[in-house]
């Protein structure tokens, strides 16, 4: 029962009356209508378990909130704001109960990397947009893209792309931001801000941290490596125990980024270490203020800015419901209810709308923090609006308390992020080798080459156009197979792949043949060149 808390109104008979039809439907697309009525209905042992998940992943949101902000290159509240508005909205139009909706690591980078470009293109600086306002913007073309995908019922689209491409582009992407965070963990943002373009590439990046390694600050250094291991020593711990003590469910709900946040703003401020050239989150602007709802400036964006956000709000949309609709599929099959990715693209779509009206920037489903949504108990899309609450009540009286909290923290949380980006890319590769599976295994490489050396966007590029092209081959070459009767019978045909050649019985002078796919524009052409070719060769 505590699987399945609200199922009995998904599996009720649909209402004859057209007063009871008409509320049945509006329920079936905005889903608060439907749980919130019978939710109580159901025992405390629901509301217990889905108020004990939010606090748990709030606890997780906040700290994620601000260092994918510091990412994205925008100030700590937006983090906040995208921590809290389109998870508010998800809980309302969502048919996953579990799935936590928020700042992505993934999109924070891409978000951050589009920002960068466009400052780089405005052409009028006294009309020119702020990071933040572009972040917005961005959040609204994204909101509108899931929107229209799910309007036209294009939900589909997501078992299109090619799974090892998408791995190999999400593990590069995992290595770029690694190399981005990797400035702030020595102490050497000002002085690369300094000597570096804002949109360097990546390898860029990278050769200047090798040749002024030597100006790394120590203190810094070892406040944000620190908070890495720490990290990795927790969620290590945290795998031991999951794997020799399944039943033990209290480890594994432990915040650790929460836990490490805390430890690291002790030491900062017992040791003063913002005196002694450790960066440090100091006063937050806007903390402790409601967000104002103002529709993000699309007007002011010139014509190549627009092209060019809208180009980066298709790539966010492509890569933040693919995840999104794995993690809400994978946790309704666990739990026995059914999800729609046409409802559900129309739910990220509001959400991410939502949140660019206050203030945030893109955001979807984070598999990490569904998954310990899960383990701490959330079985109803109240977990979700709590989880929004608890958020907007640290923004508004909390914040001023997290001053001491180091910036290299922050990017040790990105970083550690990161990691998980890449850490199942190995076993990928090492199980398509085992397979012999070459093809797969090259398209992977290339893009994951492709997008450390080149950029992100080229990557992504990449994996849509190879994976379409993939399918169109698939679908324009078809198969098709020789057929001979079967001995004994006068109308029994099967194909002679199919039968032992002494059963198989062929007509001189004639050739029977099987088209194994449905005729259609793109394959019929194909159908005379097969025919042609087994004509002359057999």
């Amino acid at each position: 029962m505590l699987d399945r808390p609200l199922s009995r109104y998904a599996t009720d008979d649909v209402p004859r009356s057209w007063w009871a039809q008409w509320r049945h439907r509006v329920a079936y697309y905005i889903p608060v209508l439907a749980w919130l009525p019978v939710y109580f209905n159901h025992g405390l042992s629901t509301l217990m378990g889905d108020v004990m998940a939010s606090l748990t992943v709030a606890c997780l949101l906040v700290p994620q909130g601000l260092s994918y902000a510091s990412l994205a290159h925008l100030g700590p509240m937006h983090g906040i704001w995208t921590s809290c508005a389109p998870t508010l909205a998800y809980a309302l139009l969502g048919t996953s109960r579990q799935l936590s909706v928020g700042p992505e690591a993934l999109v924070a980078m891409l978000v951050g990397t589009a920002t960068v470009e466009e400052e780089s293109i405005s052409i009028d600086a006294a009309t020119s947009l702020s990071p933040a306002e572009l972040a917005t913007i961005l959040a609204v073309l994204v909101g509108l893209f899931n929107l229209v995908l799910g309007l036209f019922r294009l939900g589909f689209l997501d078992s299109v792309l090619s799974r090892t491409m998408l791995r190999g582009f999400i593990a590069a992407v995992g290595v770029v931001i690694c190399i981005l965070q990797c400035v702030p963990l020595l102490g050497l943002s000002a002085l690369m801000h300094d000597d570096l373009d804002q949109d360097a590439s990546s390898m860029e990046t990278l050769w200047w941290l090798i040749t002024h390694i030597q100006h790394a600050h120590l203190l810094t250094a070892a406040m944000g490596f620190g908070c890495i291991g720490a990290l990795l020593l927790a969620r290590w711990i945290k795998r031991r125990l999951a794997r020799h003590r399944p039943l033990l469910v209290w480890p594994q709900l432990v915040p650790e980024i929460l836990l490490v946040m805390v430890a690291a703003i002790i030491i900062a401020r017992g040791f003063r270490l913002d005196e002694r050239g450790v960066g440090v989150l100091g006063e937050v602007a806007g903390a402790g203020e409601f967000p104002t709802i103002r529709w993000p400036p699309l007007h002011r964006l010139s014509w190549p800015q627009f092209r060019s956000l809208f180009t980066s709000a298709a790539l966010m949309t492509v890569i933040g419901f693919v995840e999104s609709v794995a993690v809400t599929k994978q946790h309704a099959a666990k739990h026995h209810y059914t999800v729609s990715s046409n409802r559900e693209l129309v739910a990220l779509g509001v959400a991410n709308i939502v949140g660019g009206t206050l203030g945030a920037f893109p955001a979807f489903g984070s598999m990490a923090r569904t998954k310990v949504n899960d383990k701490a108990g959330a079985r109803t899309q109240l977990a979700g609006l709590l989880t929004a609450l608890w958020v907007l009540a640290t923004g508004l009286f909390l914040l001023p308390s997290l001053w001491y909290l180091p910036l290299a923290a922050l990017a040790g949380v990105v970083f550690t992020a990161a990691l998980s980006l890449i850490v199942e890319a190995p076993r990928e590769l090492r199980f398509m080798a085992r397979l012999h599976a070459w093809r797969d295994l090259f398209n992977m490489l290339f893009v994951f080459l492709t997008t450390v050396a080149v950029s992100v966007e080229a990557g992504m590029l990449i994996v849509i156009c190879m994976s379409i092209m993939l399918v169109i081959r698939h679908t324009t070459v078809p198969r098709v197979a020789a057929m001979g009767r079967l001995k004994g019978t006068s109308d029994n045909y099967r194909s002679l792949q199919e039968l032992d050649p002494q059963h198989a019985e062929l007509m001189d002078g004639v050739l029977i043949v099987r088209f194994e796919e449905d005729l259609y524009f793109a394959n019929c052409g194909q159908l005379k060149d097969r025919l042609l070719r087994l004509e002359q060769h057999g």
